[in-house]
C-alpha cells in the first residue's frame, strides 16, 4: 500500500489529502472545545436544520 492509505491515491498523495482538511479540523475544536456537550448539540442541531432548510428536505 502507498502512502495514499489505500485512498486509490498515487504514492505521495495520500499525505497532502489527509493535511489539506486538518487546519479545518484544528478550528473546529477549537471553536467548539470550550462548550458544553448541550451546546454543541444545539450548534450541530442548527447546522443540520439549515442544511435541510436548504436543500429542501426540511419538514416545516
Amino acid at each position: 500500500m502507498g502512502a495514499g492509505g489505500g485512498c486509490g491515491l498515487g504514492d505521495g498523495a495520500g499525505g497532502a489529502v489527509y493535511a489539506w482538511p486538518a487546519p479545518g479540523a484544528a478550528a473546529w475544536r477549537k471553536a467548539l472545545g470550550p462548550l458544553t456537550a448541550e451546546q454543541r448539540r444545539l450548534f450541530v442541531d442548527t447546522l443540520l436544520a439549515y442544511e435541510a432548510a436548504v436543500t429542501g428536505e426540511d419538514a416545516d
